[in-house]
């Protein structure tokens, strides 16, 4: 059996397997260039520098508009420092945990990429910035900030988050103490016993309900 080939139809194959090729790219592109066009249309509102935020203000940044049915987007500049957190942000957030409010997904103005934010809670993006806390990073801690955590997550996460708080607050009791010339062994009581009380605490936490739902 003898197998002819037509030229004219090899060059036709070739041309348009070339052909799509650059209009793949060309499309992966256009899309990637479609995400930065929308994010330099945002406005002064949904950009913040993100080092000169407390923790309240950050999280008023974070909610939506209900009027808005369009992305719900906050680009950042920069980013924190590790230790940006003080006992009355930790305060204000352990507040906030439970928080099932609708909130904006989190872009670094470095990134070209658009989370959806639907899913996106308060609660989760406290966790968030507590969890890069914990782990004594600088946040964003990644290019964008939009994920949602499972219970068993925040359970143990919240444990952290209290035992912290109960710290903080019996360290500064010791200093209000110390102030007050009170003896050291009575300083050293009142600190051992409070941290003792913060570890009873958190292995008696109930269980949180939570909506697990994930980011699409």
């Amino acid at each position: 059996m003898v197998i002819t080939f037509n030229h004219l139809y090899i060059k036709r194959i070739v041309y348009l397997s070339f052909l799509f090729v650059i209009v793949s790219c060309k499309t992966k592109t256009q899309d990637n260039a479609n995400d930065k066009s929308f994010l330099k249309t945002l406005n002064k509102s949904n950009r913040v520098e993100i080092s000169k935020l407390n923790a309240k203000e950050l999280i008023s940044f974070l909610k939506t508009n209900p009027e808005d049915d369009g992305f719900n987007i906050l680009i950042t500049i920069g980013q924190t420092k590790a230790d940006w957190l003080n006992q009355t942000d930790l305060e204000y957030l352990i507040s906030k945990i439970n928080s099932k409010e609708k909130s904006k997904c989190i872009v670094r103005q470095i990134s070209s990429f658009i989370p959806d934010s639907k899913h996106m809670t308060i609660g989760n993006q406290v966790i968030s910035i507590l969890e890069s806390y914990r782990k004594k990073e600088s946040f964003p801690n990644s290019l964008y900030i939009c994920k949602a955590y499972k219970e068993e997550k925040i359970n143990k996460f919240f444990s952290w988050v209290l035992f912290t708080f109960i710290f903080l607050t019996v360290y500064e009791f010791a200093l209000w103490l110390d102030g007050r010339n009170f003896d050291f062994l009575d300083i050293l009581f009142y600190f051992l016993g409070a941290i003792f009380s913060s570890l009873i605490i958190t292995k008696l936490i109930p269980n949180i309900e939570i909506s697990q739902q994930q980011v699409l």
